[in-house]
């Protein structure tokens, strides 16, 4: 299914927060879902009953569109309702739906959790609604992936705010082995009091923070050979150069026996899929040791809410 194996190919991406390049977050207005050319906005529903993903809303796909009890996208006032859904094992995927994107919560609900994507552009969500919506009551989500958090943003470089209204009821537990109940990742806001504003009570003092100094990235290609052939695939790494050398290098970061190396690419002429081939130098376990530099490109943010985050509406 070719909307599954794009979906799939995303959430691995997020595991790579290393390698990702930098997107513009300066947009005119990011409002609404992003309809730009070569976007992928979509609302999905995962059913743990026939392990499938359906989606809600998905404008480059809308022959794909289906109905999903419960819950309902209005794109005029791009607000997604969940009414009294009770579906534990069910879950939500969001990308890229705009700063003024809203959930809607009426009557009773409770799902596994919650994921969105603000791919350089917006990943904000808004709780509004006077219902309760409890996530990962189980306490059973999957520790091993990249939903692995109840409530989770991906900012992906963009500002990304998370709202809950003052009369609704969120309720998000940490799984046993994960003591995070809520994260925002790679968000371009600075202060944590403008990322997260809760107006129904909590303490924002709960949070934690860290920040990731991302380094300029190259995308290249390399070529593996065999002894009866080669094989050329294009890749990404660290942009480096070397004092006294005008030559352009590239650092892949990978893992042997536990323990970060890198392997030094230099860059030549010769081009493959539009990138230029990399002739391997060496293997490092740190390159400025080693004489390269590397240039710093942007910083994100991650916040983290430690234990279980309960929100009444008043």
């Amino acid at each position: 299914m070719g909307k599954m194996k794009k979906m799939v190919a995303m959430l691995l991406a997020v595991c790579m927060v290393v390698s990702m390049c930098p997107m513009s977050s300066e947009a005119a207005s990011t409002k609404g879902p992003d309809l730009s050319k070569g976007n992928n906005s979509f609302i999905c529903v995962y059913k743990a009953k026939d392990k499938d993903w359906h989606n809600l809303y998905y404008p480059a796909y809308p022959k794909t569109v289906e109905k999903v009890s419960g819950i309902t996208y209005s794109k005029k006032t791009n607000t997604l309702t969940i009414k009294n859904v009770n579906k534990p094992s069910d879950k939500l995927s969001i990308n890229t739906m705009g700063s003024d994107f809203k959930i809607k919560v009426v009557g009773k609900n409770s799902l596994s959790s919650i994921l969105v994507w603000g791919y350089g552009y917006n990943g904000s969500v808004e709780f509004t609604g006077d219902g309760t919506l409890e996530l990962n009551k189980n306490k059973k989500i999957d520790t091993t992936g990249v939903e692995s958090v109840p409530l989770l943003l991906q900012a992906e470089n963009s500002p990304s705010v998370l709202k809950v209204g003052k009369k609704v009821t969120l309720k998000c537990y940490a799984s046993k082995k994960d003591v995070t109940s809520v994260a925002i990742l790679m968000d371009s806001v600075k202060t944590k009091s403008k990322v997260i504003k809760f107006m129904n009570g909590a303490s924002i003092k709960k949070f934690t923070s860290s920040k990731n100094e991302n380094l300029v990235r190259e995308d290249f290609a390399i070529v593996e050979r065999t002894e009866d052939s080669e094989t050329k695939m294009t890749t990404t790494g660290i942009k480096l150069t070397k004092k006294g050398d005008t030559n352009v290098y590239v650092a892949k970061q990978i893992y042997v026996d536990g323990k970060t190396k890198y392997q030094i690419y230099k860059l030549t002429d010769e081009e493959f899929s539009g990138r230029k081939v990399g002739e391997f130098v060496e293997m490092v376990a740190d390159y400025k040791k080693a004489g390269y530099a590397s240039k710093l490109d942007f910083i994100t943010y991650n916040y983290y809410y430690k234990g279980n985050l309960v929100l009444k509406g008043k």
